[in-house]
């Protein structure tokens, strides 16, 4: 009996300690409405927001995690957490990815959350502008990356003297770089692609010596590359891709040693520039340096043989031999076309592409002036692309004809409608009609050739009527079909599938007096050209 009475007395003691600790370790009500504020301004209904919400978290408080990334990083759903001391419990971190949330970032509200020190509303289709209040917090990291997020970055975002992270990129923000980001000592990450930004990159952008991640690319900046990019020593990626920034490539780049990217492309005005200094950038695994103005030779002894994966050097005035170390690279994907590149093409080249069935090594060295191998080279379906490879002095009657140089046909009369996507190109003769990504079909009163082949070869040829040669590489998408498929047929039946191609996609009609008419939509694309061969 007495151990009975014991027994008794702890499990009331027990209970009793439990609901103190509950009461005790609740909300205060100013975080309790905020986030009520904060979950109708997103249109997010699956919190039961009330002041025992940590406590319960998931089971009927603020967590609803949907699917988790093989890092263990949440994917999609809904993951709330709190910082709880034995009197009482705050919110640190609010995720809210992949919810597909239509509502308005709040104004005020984030900044009502003292201890919040992140903020991740990853793709999603939030409206609205960054809150200056944000300023208020000690945030680390502030994501909010694939949404409808519209006018400038406030200057205020520079006095969160504690971000490490802040990732933009996807949204339709616009204006200046805000100066005062440039006291954001602490900052590692700045991603701002895809967005409309102008002007320069500011001069005190230069302290941020912590920087391991800068991206801009997608943008509207102008003005040249800065030499103070030197002094992100820390970067591991750097990318410039797509901007209206000028050349040439500073000589400081060269100090960037433990970059793993490094991607510039389509830099504008007149002065050129010798290749940049490379060689001490042993980490890399994807270098871009895509029509930025470079001239001369490519150096030898670029990148580690067993890191570097991507190299696209192409649409640049580059001369000279392929250096012969990068028939020692495990690469994935050579692009050179459209340089002044000479001599011998190498052996490893042929070889590669041979033993590439599975590998799927894809070399691009179109439009070069290369000197006529001794082998026989067709223009069969490969990727290995050899389009307009030689110069006109090395062509010969017993070349296939892809091989020749002078494919464009000149001044083509180019008609199109941008709403429906219809590409019309009409040079003088008969017309040559191709279905793009789809199968043979009428449209309009005319035959369209079949085009379903889903290969992701850089060059595929149509015998005796037509080709196309796709370059550049998917980044991040290993896997990309060149065939994409959409549920649209509003317009037709032929709208049912598109090409896709990373950057640039070239159709070659095989006759010359015939006219090449296509119905195209390049995904990810930069140039569509289409030429009589």
């Amino acid at each position: 009996m007495p151990k009975f009475k014991f027994f008794m007395l702890v499990l009331l003691l027990w209970v009793s300690l439990r609901d103190i600790k509950s009461v005790a370790q609740q909300l205060p009500d100013e975080e309790v409405e905020a986030m009520s504020l904060i979950a109708s301004k997103l249109q997010y209904r699956n919190w039961n927001v009330a002041s025992d919400s940590c406590i319960r978290r998931s089971s009927s408080g603020f967590d609803s995690i949907i699917s988790v990334e093989n890092t263990g990083i949440m994917k999609q759903g809904s993951n709330v957490t709190c910082n709880c001391t034995a009197t009482v419990c705050h919110i640190s971190t609010i995720q809210l990815r992949r919810l597909n949330l239509g509502g308005v970032l709040p104004a005020e509200e984030f900044g009502n959350l003292p201890y919040l020190k992140e903020i991740d509303l990853l793709s999603n289709y939030i409206n609205g502008t960054i809150p200056s209040s944000l300023s208020r917090l000690n945030l680390r990291i502030l994501n909010l990356l694939a949404n409808r997020i519209s006018g400038s970055i406030p200057e205020e975002i520079g006095d969160i003297s504690t971000l490490e992270e802040l990732t933009l990129e996807d949204n339709l923000l616009e204006g200046p770089l805000p100066q005062n980001l440039g006291r954001l000592t602490r900052l590692k990450r700045l991603l701002l692609s895809a967005n409309n930004f102008t002007g320069t990159i500011p001069e005190s952008y230069g302290n941020l010596s912590s920087f391991e991640y800068f991206l801009i690319d997608g943008s509207s900046l102008s003005g040249r590359i800065p030499d103070f990019i030197g002094s992100w020593t820390n970067l591991s990626i750097l990318n410039l891709e797509g901007t209206s920034m000028e050349g040439p490539i500073p000589p400081s780049i060269s100090r960037l040693t433990k970059l793993k990217e490094l991607r510039i492309s389509d830099l504008a005005g007149t002065t050129s520039s010798q290749f940049p200094k490379l060689q001490n950038m042993t980490q890399l695994i994807r270098l871009v340096l895509r029509n930025c103005l470079l001239t001369g030779p490519i150096p030898e002894g670029i990148g580690n043989p067993n890191n570097l994966k991507l190299i696209d050097f192409s649409f640049n005035n580059l001369d000279g031999l392929i250096p012969n170390s990068f028939g020692n690279l495990y690469f994935d994907a050579l692009f050179l076309n459209n340089n002044l590149l000479s001599g011998k093409i190498p052996d490893w080249v042929f070889s590669k592409q041979k033993n590439s069935r599975q590998a799927k090594i894809k070399i691009d060295l179109s439009y070069n002036n290369f000197a006529r191998p001794q082998q026989q080279i067709s223009c069969d379906t490969s990727n290995l692309n050899l389009v307009a490879t030689f110069s006109a002095s090395a062509t010969s009657n017993e070349d296939d004809w892809c091989l020749n140089d002078q494919l464009t046909c000149r001044n083509p009369n180019r008609k199109s409608d941008n709403k429906f996507r219809h590409f019309l190109y009409i040079f003088c003769g008969h017309s040559l009609f191709i279905n793009c990504g789809g199968g043979t079909t009428e449209f309009e009163g005319n035959e369209y050739e079949d085009d379903t082949t889903d290969e992701e070869s850089h060059y595929f040829y149509k015998p005796e009527r037509w080709a196309y040669s796709a370059n550049g590489a998917f980044i991040y998408k290993d896997h990309v079909p060149f065939v994409v498929h959409g549920s649209n047929v509003a317009l037709g039946e032929i709208y049912r599938t598109t090409r896709g191609a990373p950057r640039t996609l070239r159709e070659f009609g095989n006759d010359k007096t015939s006219t090449l008419r296509t119905k195209q939509k390049v995904l990810e694309g930069e140039e569509f050209v289409v030429e009589n061969l």
